[in-house]
């Protein structure tokens, strides 16, 4: 008994001490977690007189600000904004603070902006590439002004192509209408939007640049329509976004310029039965869950397939595998193929598009087996010619498993086979035994499916009555969900400070409440709006993004009115479900 006392005390003893260190481990990554210290830029490439933002985050409490001397080697600061959020992250209480600086460039070439340091944190380095100034648009006392840039003038179907819109503007602009972008048989993506400053003939500018990705998808001559931009520019020279008094405004019709493209049909040199691709750049890589060099018989594999291109949506890649033969030998492996994941990345310079491709593979027999080359081909657009993506071959020794090193069973001697002979003969009563016994069994089996069916049925006749009902609600849950999610994004994009994502995150909180495809702006859903409140904010959104500082507000407003407007409609949805003769709030 003092032994097992003794053991039961240091057992408890031993989960002690391992408890706090698991407390002590957890505190200090938490520690460590919660003290980081990061840098992002909003553009890697510019030209001369152009500006770039950089954020500075820190996560955790410091007093102190960062050291900004080592930035004046190779840049100009411009202007410089902090502010601190706290949020609420699944429970645990998270604070950080945001340093946003924009930067002027004071010299062409590769520029790095170097590690900065607070509290014990550092960033990485980052590397900026600066060129030439780019040939500024014609110069005129025009407070706002509009440039059309058309990446290039002659591409193959089906190739992408960026086209930008430049809005530059030294004045306060309230609001902006772009209106719908549209072409016949032309696929097309919206890029992110990109914000920084440019001085003209001695002119401060800020510049918007609205750039979307297009992907003709016919041969011959394109043309891109002039459209009508009209902005809300304030007349009063002092910002003040909060303030909306008649007389005060000028409405401002812009004009995009018309462009045309020529688009080349695919080249006669490409192969006809191959999946046209033309890109910049195309690749494919493979990997394994293990080192297939070690596969033994009935024991699965991973093999994972990944084809990357620029310049491409992923709705334009092939299945990798379609045309080519997974293994030599089609009884030796077996592939049993996951759905494949295709994926998009956009950024302000284009599209660039994933799909990857998961297969089991087993192997049924022993022996030296080999996997085909995969060999893929693509349009090269930048030097106009084929090129291949390919993963070579591959041969390796399957070794047999557990099961197939198992011995044989050799044939009995006679002396054994007499014995079995009459062990037979005693064992027929046993069968016998056996055989009214299942039969037994399986008529109990039959009852019971017979009356597990009538009660299903029964069961069936009740859903019937309920499952409309059901349905709706389970759409409704559906949508609540999605609307909710689309809320928590807009939380988020709020902490980012970031305002064109917080204004894309309302656009899609719109679009779902609305029960239509996200918009461009906020004009078609103005008019629908009952909130005033919300519109007024809406207004003062479009507002900061339009304006010509870079400082932001911490957006709580603007939060306010959409957990107001939250409310309204939740109060009539139960205004709804309790007299089903109100109209519902959104139809």
């Amino acid at each position: 008994m003092k032994n097992y006392a003794n053991t039961t005390n240091k057992t408890l003893a031993e989960q002690l001490l391992y408890g706090l260190l698991l407390c002590l481990i957890l505190a200090v990554s938490a520690a460590a977690q919660a003290q980081q210290l990061s840098a992002t830029v909003n553009r890697e490439q510019l030209a001369m007189n152009e500006s770039l933002t950089l954020t500075l985050r820190y996560m955790g409490n410091s007093n102190a600000s960062p050291d900004l001397q080592a930035l004046n080697k190779d840049f100009e600061v411009l202007s410089q904004s902090q502010s601190s959020q706290y949020r609420n992250f699944n429970g645990r209480i998270e604070s950080y603070t945001d340093w946003i600086i924009t930067l002027m460039p004071l010299s062409e070439g590769k520029l790095i902006i170097p590690s900065i340091s607070l509290a014990g944190a550092k960033t990485e380095a980052i590397d900026i590439t600066v060129t030439e100034e780019k040939g500024s648009p014609a110069i005129n006392d025009s407070p706002v002004f509009l440039e059309t840039d058309l990446e290039k003038t002659e591409l193959f179907v089906q190739e992408q192509v960026k086209i930008t819109y430049r809005l530059y503007f030294s004045v306060n602009i309230e609001s902006l209408d772009r209106g719908e972008f549209n072409l016949n048989n032309v696929l097309i993506e919206e890029l992110p939007e990109l914000k920084y400053r440019k001085q003209i003939g001695g002119r401060q500018y800020t510049v918007v640049e609205f750039s979307y990705a297009l992907f003709p998808q016919s041969s011959g001559t394109l043309d891109i329509p002039s459209m009508n931009w009209d902005t809300r520019l304030n007349r009063s020279n002092r910002r003040d976004i909060y303030s909306f008094g008649a007389g005060r405004y000028q409405v401002k019709r812009l004009q995009t310029e018309q462009k045309q493209l020529r688009v080349l049909a695919k080249p006669d040199s490409f192969p006809a039965q191959a999946t046209w691709l033309p890109s910049t750049a195309l690749t494919l890589e493979e990997t394994w869950s293990e080192d297939p060099a070690n596969i033994t018989t009935g024991e699965p594999l991973t093999r994972t397939i990944t084809l990357k291109a620029e310049g491409l949506n992923s709705s334009q890649l092939p299945n990798i595998t379609e045309n080519s033969p997974i293994s030599d030998q089609a009884n030796a492996l077996k592939f049993y193929p996951e759905q494949p994941r295709l994926n998009d990345e956009k950024s302000a310079y284009g599209v660039n598009s994933f799909r990857v491709e998961k297969y089991a593979v087993v192997a049924n027999q022993a022996g030296s087996v080999t996997i085909p080359a995969i060999r893929l081909p693509w349009w090269d657009v930048e030097n106009q010619q084929i090129k291949y993506a390919e993963i070579p071959s591959r041969s390796i020794s399957v070794a047999a498993g557990a099961a197939a090193n198992e011995p044989q069973i050799s044939a009995l001697p006679p002396a054994l086979v007499a014995q079995d002979s009459s062990a037979a003969i005693s064992g027929k009563v046993a069968n016998s035994d056996s055989y009214w016994r299942a039969l037994a069994y399986t008529s109990l089996c039959a009852s019971l499916i017979f009356v597990g069916l009538w009660l299903h049925s029964r069961n069936q006749l009740q859903n019937l009555k309920l499952g409309t009902q059901e349905r709706q609600n389970k759409r409704s849950q559906k949508r609540k969900l999605k609307e909710s999610q689309a809320y928590n994004a807009v939380k988020q994009a709020c902490d980012t400070h970031d305002v064109a994502q917080i204004r894309r995150a309302m656009l899609q909180w719109l679009a779902i409440v609305e029960d239509d495809k996200p918009a461009q702006s906020f004009a078609p859903y103005m008019q629908r709006l009952s909130n005033p409140q919300l519109k007024a904010e809406l207004q003062k959104l479009d507002a900061a993004l339009y304006g010509q500082s870079s400082e932001t507000s911490s957006f709580q407003a603007l939060l306010s009115a959409l957990e107001s407007f939250r409310a309204e409609r939740k109060q009539a949805a139960g205004e709804a479900q309790a007299n089903p003769d109100l109209p519902p709030l959104y139809s």
